[in-house]
């Protein structure tokens, strides 16, 4: 036959919400779908844990402990869930900005013939890997620079837009912001080239790979990667 009291060592007793336990760490967590938009899933199932944990705990027959970690979770994965969107947007906002800044002057150059001001915003062999030329002599330096020169002038599309000039007419229909890789950030941007009075002309698409790096100064530099273009 049962016994009419409750054991004096179980009065006291408030069993632990596990849900609510589980939304506390996943709001720990939360945090790290700033460093990918592939976890932007954490603070949102952390979201759903904490209100399933919240409802638990009402309907509970019996005390519950739990009820501030649900809500503590609930609150740290809400504020994640709505900061980290925002600052990837954000973020990705100033990156293609920055890069399109970097793509008008390119074309800029370009559309009034400056050819070496154009070959300047480019990442290219003889700035990388040239070494420095011997005392009173710079023929090889310039050498190789000219030859670089020359290989960006033959690229596809370079010589079709310094043949248009100022008949360009530029649009840009597409982005694509890579993720940081050791310091290096990679925007590419397509831009639809039309011909002012030529509708005859088969439009070309440009594309522009633009880099962002940090020098060890910690000063910002944003040059051109690469590009591409039909002939």
């Amino acid at each position: 036959m049962p016994s009419e009291h409750p054991d004096p060592e179980l009065a006291g007793y408030r069993p632990v919400n596990g849900w609510a336990v589980a939304a506390l760490l996943l709001g720990f967590a939360a945090p790290l779908a700033f460093a990918d938009p592939l976890l932007w899933w954490v603070p949102l199932v952390g979201i759903a844990i904490a209100i399933v944990a919240l409802m638990r705990i009402r309907r509970s027959d019996l005390p519950t402990v739990g009820r501030k970690a649900a809500i503590f979770g609930l609150i740290l994965s809400a504020v994640v869930a709505t900061a980290a969107p925002a600052r990837y947007l954000t973020r990705n906002y100033w990156l293609v900005a920055r890069s399109d800044e970097l793509a008008n002057q390119w074309f800029e150059r370009i559309r009034d013939g400056q050819t070496q001001g154009a070959f300047d915003l480019m990442y290219h062999a003889a700035a990388r890997h040239i070494p420095p030329p011997h005392e009173g002599s710079t023929t090889s330096a310039e050498s190789a620079e000219k030859t670089e020169l020359a290989t960006f002038l033959a690229r596809p599309p370079v010589p079709r837009l310094l043949a248009l000039g100022d008949r360009v007419q530029r649009k840009r229909v597409q982005t694509s912001v890579m993720p940081e890789d050791m310091g290096r950030q990679t925007v590419s941007l397509w831009f639809q080239i039309d011909a002012t009075g030529e509708h005859s002309l088969k439009p070309l698409i440009v594309q522009l790979e633009t880099q962002r790096r940090i020098d060890p100064n910690g000063q910002e530099r944003w040059l051109i990667q690469n590009i591409w273009g039909s002939p």
